[in-house]
C-alpha cells in the first residue's frame, strides 16, 4: 500500500547522499535534491526544521509529499534527540493539519543507538496515531522488533539513560 509521504532524514543544506536520502532521491528523481537545495538556499533552516518537497517519480506509486526531517546543520553532522523529537512533531502536526492520511517513516539515525531513537519516534508517534496512519519502514530487523517492543510497552523498563 503507497504511503501519502515519505520523512527522509536531512540536514540544513538540502543535500541527499546517504542512506534512505539517497535510495529515495533515486527512486523519486534527481529533482526532488534540487527542490531541496533549493529550499534551503533561499530558507532560514536549522535543526530541528522540517520542510517538504513533491515526490517527483513516486507519485506515480501515490506518494505526494517528501518530508524533510532536518536533523543536523550539514551532512553528516551530530544529530542530537531534541531534533528528532522536534522534527517529528513538525512533520506530524503538519500531515495532521493537511489531512495527510499515511506516513511512511524510516530509522532516521541508523548510526544512533537503536533504543534512543526508536523511544524518540515512538512518542512522536503516539502523540499523531489517532490522525494518521505512520508506517515504520526500515530493512533493519533489529531496529523493526525495537520499535515494536516500545509501542506494545515492552521496553520501558530498559530505557536509555
Amino acid at each position: 500500500m503507497p504511503h501519502e509521504a515519505i520523512v527522509v532524514p536531512s540536514n540544513a543544506l538540502g543535500v541527499m547522499t546517504k542512506g534512505i536520502s539517497l535510495l529515495v532521491k533515486t527512486l523519486a528523481g534527481d529533482e526532488v535534491e534540487k527542490w531541496a537545495k533549493s529550499y534551503c538556499s533561499t530558507h532560514s533552516v536549522h535543526e530541528g526544521d522540517f520542510f517538504f518537497t513533491p515526490s517527483g517519480k513516486m507519485k506515480e506509486n501515490g506518494t505526494k509529499l517528501i518530508y524533510h526531517a532536518v536533523l543536523s546543520q550539514y551532512p553528516s553532522g551530530l544529530v542530537s534527540c531534541h531534533s528528532i523529537t522536534k522534527t517529528l512533531n513538525g512533520i506530524f502536526a503538519h500531515a495532521a493539519k493537511h489531512k495527510i492520511k499515511s506516513v511512511a517513516l524510516p530509522n532516521l539515525v541508523p548510526v544512533m543507538e537503536r533504543a534512543t531513537v526508536a523511544m524518540h519516534l515512538c512518542q512522536a508517534i503516539m502523540l499523531y496515531d489517532d490522525q494518521i496512519d505512520i508506517c515504520i519502514i526500515d530493512q533493519d530487523k533489529e531496529f523493526l522488533d525495537t520499535m515494536r517492543k516500545f509501542m506494545l510497552g515492552e521496553e520501558n523498563d530498559n530505557l536509555p539513560e
